[in-house]
This record gives structure tokens, C-alpha cells and sequence, in this order.
């Protein structure tokens, strides 16, 4: 038991910092926070920089506990989130680049296909759940489309 503590204490300065800011402040998930971790050890490029740990949900999550228990880490970051799946998509400028992106990326994708996209992508609707409605994507494609991201014809 020292040791993992000792392993997880080692390298918690590398990643807890943004665990507890993706948690805490912003509320996401356990699956958003490992791939936020993972990318961040990956580095740029996604070549690993000798980091050696590929975290998986479960073993954050234990490594985690471990420094709440130990008092390195502050107990809101394991508290229950509820229902909230992650943060909404309040940003429509990002909304727009993401949904341009689907529709360059495939053109002949219909606003069901773009919907699903932007829920796969987890950006989810400013008014919440996880589920765009097809004329709310039509909405932000006519925006792109006025903004100069997508071609008139697209």
C-alpha cells in the first residue's frame, strides 16, 4: 500500500492540478477528466514524454481517492456530480466551428448526423440534456454559413 501511494504521490503534481479544475470548477465527467489526463501526458503531437501511465477511469479514480484520504487532494473532487454529464456548450462560437468542421469533413451529412456528431463530441445544448434538436443544428449551420465557416451551398 506505501508504494502505490507513494507511485500516485510522485506524479500527482503532473495531473491533479488538472483534475480538480476539470471536476470541480467545470463539472465534467470521470471519462472527460481521463482523456483530458491522457492528452495532457501524451503531449503535443501525442507522442508520450516518457510518462509511462496510461490512466484508465478506475484507476484515476482510486488514485484520486487515495489523496483526498491522504488530505492532498480537496474531498469536492469526488463528490457526486448528479446528473450533469459535463458542461454545456455555452460557447456558440465554438458550437459553430464544431459543426462546421462536421459539415466540411462530410458534406453530405444530414442535420441528424451533425446532431449526433455534436453529442458524440459532447457538446450538448445551452439548455441542456444531450440531445440537439435537428432545427437547432439548422440554426447553427444557417449561423455558419453568415459567419463565412461553411460555403453558401453547403
Amino acid at each position: 500500500m506505501r508504494t502505490y501511494r507513494a507511485r500516485v504521490t510522485a506524479r500527482a503534481s503532473d495531473w491533479l492540478p488538472l483534475v480538480v479544475r476539470l471536476r470541480t470548477n467545470e463539472g465534467r465527467t470521470w471519462d472527460d477528466v481521463v482523456r483530458a489526463v491522457n492528452a495532457q501526458a501524451a503531449g503535443p503531437g501525442g507522442r508520450g514524454e516518457g510518462q509511462g501511465t496510461t490512466w484508465t477511469k478506475a484507476r484515476l479514480v482510486r488514485a484520486v481517492r487515495a489523496l483526498v484520504r491522504d488530505g492532498l487532494a480537496p474531498a469536492t473532487v469526488i463528490a457526486a456530480r448528479g446528473h450533469q454529464r459535463t458542461a454545456v456548450a455555452q460557447d456558440r462560437q465554438a458550437v459553430g466551428r464544431a459543426v462546421a468542421a462536421v459539415v466540411g469533413e462530410n458534406p453530405g451529412a444530414t442535420l441528424q448526423d451533425v446532431a449526433d456528431r455534436l453529442a458524440a463530441l459532447r457538446l450538448y445544448p445551452p439548455r441542456g440534456g444531450t440531445r440537439w434538436s435537428t432545427s437547432s443544428v439548422a440554426r447553427i449551420v444557417q449561423a455558419a454559413k453568415r459567419d463565412g465557416l461553411l460555403p453558401a451551398q453547403a
